[in-house]
């Protein structure tokens, strides 16, 4: 087959979800294009809406979640939102993309791109196999207004939820949010720390603010580095902010045990070496360390649904959320040196489904071979 998988640069979680299901899909000798679905405007389109979503969450939060709780409080299976009509306008640029490839079914991980397939499709115009992928731990609004022929959900404790929303349950697989294979490899974290020449005799702590580098990490690390009967190595990712990295290495420039870097590909590698793991709650990055399998404390939840996948985490044991640096640096020393609590929450974490992009290429194939057509 050949598949059109549709993301959207407001966060890395949605990119690298599309990413995973591609790597899953091309292992199987499927063909597929990933494509940034505000870039099939324009190039401008997609920087200056990705750049003002950034601009929000990182310097506005609670403008943020007042938006999205009015999104939430409009959000209905009786009538469609603004939002749906305004991707409603990108039909012709479908229709450019449809007609200039041969497509035989598209994946989509971000709702805009739902949105405007959907209207798609109500015009008739849309008949081969269509999967949304969701990629936070709650129905996020608007995506009842979707017409799939599969919605992917993180776990099936969800289910009630969507369909709570108005989303037809026969269109509900429970598989998890897609993450890499790097995430599922099979190594130790001795074989980790040697692949990335990080202290073994001492304990590890990532501290990972996202694709966006939301948060401030100094408090933090002041924390972690001034707790008695404690001795860290810190690994800082930065992710695009250049000017917190830039900040924390003048800060930190005369210590040997604080290791800043930016933007990482290898952030499931960093997790496996990882004694403690600190990230705020992204669908993706909460998933990719619950199948890499590290303890886990949550911090800077951009308010809306990093706050709904914060809760599902730590309502499980999965996670830890203080709520204060002193608190934080604490629960990681913490899990650090008290073996029941790490075992515990990596136990917890076993409930999470860990082979969600492959799911996903089983339900593509059963959808295509439904058509009449083979895989």
């Amino acid at each position: 087959m050949n598949i059109l998988i549709m993301s959207c640069n407001t966060g890395g979680g949605h990119n690298a979800a599309a990413q995973a299901v591609a790597q899953a899909l091309r292992r199987r000798g499927h063909t597929c294009k990933v494509v940034d679905f505000l870039a099939l405007a324009s190039d401008f389109v997609s920087k200056e809406v990705c750049g003002a979503y950034v601009a929000v969450v990182n310097r506005a939060p609670k403008m943020f979640n007042l938006l999205y709780k009015a999104g939430a409080a409009v959000s209905t299976p009786h009538h469609k939102s603004p939002i749906y009509y305004i991707n409603k306008c990108f039909v012709r640029r479908l229709r450019q993309e449809f007609a200039a490839n041969h497509y035989d079914a598209v994946v989509v991980s971000h709702i805009f791109a739902a949105q405007a397939l959907t209207a798609l499709r109500k015009k008739g115009e849309l008949d081969i196999p269509f999967i949304s992928i969701t990629t936070d731990y709650t129905c996020s609004p608007f995506w009842e207004e979707v017409l799939c022929d599969c919605m992917t959900i993180p776990h099936p404790d969800l289910i009630e939820e969507f369909v709570q929303h108005g989303v037809d349950p026969s269109l509900l697989l429970p598989c998890g949010i897609p993450v890499s294979e790097e995430c599922s490899q099979e190594l130790t974290q001795q074989q980790a720390r040697e692949m990335l020449d990080l202290p073994q005799e001492r304990p590890v702590v990532l501290l990972a603010g996202g694709s966006m580098g939301h948060g401030n990490q100094k408090d933090l690390i002041d924390a972690l580095l001034s707790r008695q009967r404690f001795e860290p190595y810190i690994v800082v990712v930065c992710g695009s902010n250049k000017a917190e990295k830039e900040s924390l290495e003048k800060r930190y420039a005369k210590r040997d045990d604080v290791q800043i870097r930016g933007y990482e590909r290898r952030l499931p590698l960093l997790m496996r070496a990882a004694d403690v793991t600190f990230t705020k709650p992204g669908g993706l990055s909460s998933t990719e360390a619950a199948v890499v399998g590290t303890p886990l404390i949550f911090r800077n939840a951009i308010p809306g649904c990093e706050t709904y996948n914060q809760n599902f985490f730590v309502s499980r044991g999965m996670a830890y959320a203080p709520d204060s640096a002193r608190t934080q640096s604490k629960a990681a020393r913490l899990l650090c040196t008290g073996p029941e609590h790490r075992d515990a929450m990596l136990t917890a974490q076993k409930g999470i489904p860990n082979r969600a992009a492959d799911a996903v290429c089983d339900k593509l194939e059963q959808l295509w071979a439904e058509r009449g057509n083979q895989p």
